[in-house]
Parts: C-alpha cells; structure tokens; sequence
C-alpha cells in the first residue's frame, strides 16, 4: 500500500455503503463519475459488518474513477488516470483520517477481492466522463449455500448457476414448471 496526500473533503459520496445499506451476495451498479464531473464523485465503504480484533467502524475505503483533469485530478499520475482507485483511510469522517493508502488500481474488466473486509469491485467500463462499477459484499470465498439465489462468493453467478454448486445440482436439480 502507499500513503496518499490530502483528503476527501470536498466531496460527497454518490453512495456510503455499511452493514444497513450493504446487501450480502448482491451487487449493486453505479455509475461512478469522474472525480472533475461531480462533488459526489465516490462511493465510500464503511465494513462495519467484520467482526474482530479492529474496530472496522472506524476505517473507511474510497472508490474513485480518475481522469488528468479539473480541480481534483490535475498532476495525477499516469497509471491511475482512466481507472478506479482503491483507497484505505483510518477514518470513515473524511477530514479527520490521519493517512490514506492506495490499495489497488482497476482498469476495463478488472476485478478487485479485499477477503480481510470480503468485498468484491468490479470495473465494466469506462469512458471519460466516468466508470461503470459493481460493488458486492462478500458472505463466502466459495458458494455453499446454492439455493438462496443469492452470490454469496460475488463471483458474478448467483447460487444453482455457480459452478461450486454443480454438485449439489446434480444431486438435486430444479425442476422446470409445467404449465396446466
């Protein structure tokens, strides 16, 4: 990871994801501006639902798309223009983080796993005004559960249709409905 200077003030979130507004095995789409285009030019993600040694409530990640241009963007490196960035902080209050990490860098078609907060980012595509993005909430590293109908692993297949369930599905395969 590498620390990043500044902050997120300033800015809005388009959408602030936590255990209440977060569903398990669902992605939820966005089409995420670019940072130049709009104040509410970033989800942020608030993992409070992991349990554990650290307090998740108080860290926060940032999911921005980057193009070299306007008031946030000016000077900004090559390789992370034209993609979602993946930032870390200390804290979900934007002004108060001590120190902000890049975690990653996502590019048309690329996906992104974090298993220590088990979320899942996907990049469709993108273009110069902004991204389209998938964010999913991780239940398992591997489909267990195959008839919720839900993608517990975000691996873009719900349930029946994962290839970890198949099987399951030939043990117990769903009927079609006959019509009266």
């Amino acid at each position: 990871m590498r620390p990043i200077t500044g902050s997120w003030a300033g800015a809005t979130p388009l959408a602030q994801l936590e255990d209440s507004t977060f569903p398990s095995g669902t992605f939820l789409t966005f089409e995420l501006p670019a940072q130049h285009r709009s104040d509410n030019n970033m989800i942020m993600i608030i993992p409070n639902w992991v349990v554990g040694y650290y307090d998740m409530r108080k860290y926060a990640m940032f999911i921005s798309f980057r193009v070299p241009s306007g008031r946030y963007d000016r000077g900004v490196p090559d390789p992370f223009t034209y993609a979602v960035n993946i930032y870390y902080t200390d804290s979900p209050q934007q002004t108060f983080s001590r120190f902000t990490y890049l975690l990653v860098t996502l590019y048309d078609g690329e996906v992104y796993t974090n298993t220590t907060v088990g979320v899942v980012l996907r990049m469709y595509s993108s273009n110069y005004h902004g991204a389209r993005v998938g964010v999913c909430r991780q239940m398992q590293q591997k489909e267990t559960n195959c008839y919720d109908g839900l993608d517990n692993d975000c691996d873009g297949l719900t349930a029946i249709l994962d290839p970890d369930c198949a099987a399951e599905a030939r043990l117990y395969p769903l009927h079609p409905m006959v019509p009266l």
